[in-house]
């Protein structure tokens, strides 16, 4: 029998408040302000009234940076448009997806919906004893919590085990295959939605093998699902430097030398202490806003 039902629903759009993140918070070198609605959301309050609707995780959503220098906030500013944002920290395609269809059906539909997504993550329902993951970051709160939903994400990075018991571990028994499957799915629904409803829908995928490789494969078969897919530079690696991000400190680039490229978030987020792995700096975020401005202004 199903329990806590209620607590498997997203449909209230809530997300998780700032203070029950404090690894992102303790790892930062110096401490970056998060103005978050009264949804949890790095945005705006929520009135039906934005031209765009962003989507995304922890990348979109600026975790280590201020507001003003995230890809969301420069775009909008450059395109001339009131924007709201439901990017998370942590979350997935599905989610994301999930998340906009209770945001349509509640605050209306915008003009322009902008993606970037991430790619092999799943959420899953939290049941005890039955499908647990090992990273207690979100868990731990659904008692302190109890008006959030149970679900957690995992990152389909790691290894199949040979052999699974309860509690099972997502990512020991779910495939890339498995998760590649479902984001795919719920593109396309929000893709055809947009259509059906005349909203312009733009979405980009940061990781580099999506942009590389995965892009091209289903151009060969099915290229209606890249509709709208912009191609950004910044998630591109040089292959002949060894794989070297020249948007991040190891810069080759000559640009944006009206910025302070000295600055210590230019490259990197603010949260690198004690060896954390940061989120973009203003630099790359700079990229992303221009390769989405001159793609949508293309477009429309």
């Amino acid at each position: 029998m199903i329990e806590n039902i209620k607590r498997l629903f997203v449909n209230e759009l809530l997300e998780f408040p700032i203070n029950a993140h404090p690894k992102h918070r303790d790892s930062e070198i110096i401490s970056i302000d998060y103005d978050v609605n009264s949804l949890g959301y790095r945005s705006k309050e929520f009135d039906g009234n934005s031209d765009m609707l962003f989507l995304g995780c922890s990348q979109t959503y600026g975790q280590g940076i201020p507001q003003e220098n995230t890809w969301t906030d420069i775009l909008s500013k450059k395109m001339n448009l009131s924007s709201s944002s439901l990017a998370a920290r942590g979350d997935s395609i599905i989610s994301q997806v999930t998340k906009a269809f209770y945001y349509f059906e509640k605050f209306g539909n915008p003009k322009i919906v902008v993606a970037l997504f991430p790619d092999y993550r799943i959420m899953t329902p939290y049941t005890k004893g039955k499908m647990e993951t090992k990273n207690e970051f979100k868990r731990r709160n659904f008692e302190k919590y109890k008006e959030m939903p149970t679900i957690e994400y995992s990152e389909m990075t790691g290894s199949l085990a040979q052999y699974s018991k309860a509690p099972h571990d997502p990512q020991e028994v779910l495939t890339e295959e498995f998760v590649f499957f479902y984001e795919n799915i719920f593109i396309d629904m929000l893709r055809q939605y947009c259509k059906s409803n005349d909203i312009k829908f733009f979405w980009s995928n940061w990781d580099p093998k999506y942009q590389g490789y995965v892009y091209n494969e289903i151009n060969k078969f099915y290229p209606k699902h890249n509709e709208g897919y912009c191609h950004i530079d910044a998630f591109t690696w040089n292959t002949d430097t060894g794989d070297i991000d020249n948007y991040g400190e190891f810069n080759a680039l000559d640009c944006h030398t009206d910025h302070n490229r000295e600055h210590e978030l230019f490259y990197r987020g603010a949260d690198r202490k004690d060896g954390h792995m940061p989120h973009w700096g203003t630099h790359k975020h700079l990229h992303i806003a221009e390769d989405f401005y001159d793609f949508i202004v293309d477009k429309l």
